[in-house]
């Protein structure tokens, strides 16, 4: 039996200002291009939110221009991305 195909899976480490609707403000991007959440975290403090996303289907340039997409929202102070491959279950 053949191996699945590796599937690209990203990691979104953002920091954005404590807003009440950060989370679901960052969430619209990733729904829009249709990529899946494997993981999702978020801690709040006092003068900042941070927020992890794991998703699929965010290779490539898509997974490119939707950290482009974030950073460009006003209330996002800073965006990591971090990829990995992993076999397709």
């Amino acid at each position: 039996m053949a191996e699945p195909a590796p599937c690209p899976h990203r990691t979104f480490l953002l920091e954005t200002a404590p807003e009440a609707d950060a989370l679901l403000r960052v969430l619209a991007p990733f729904a829009a291009l249709g990529a899946r959440i494997l993981a999702l975290e978020a801690r709040e403090a006092s003068d900042r939110t941070s927020i992890r996303i794991e998703a699929a289907g965010v290779g490539g340039e898509a997974g490119d221009h939707l950290a482009e997409r974030l950073r460009r929202l006003p209330f996002v102070m800073q965006v990591g991305v971090v990829w990995r491959l992993e076999a397709a279950t």
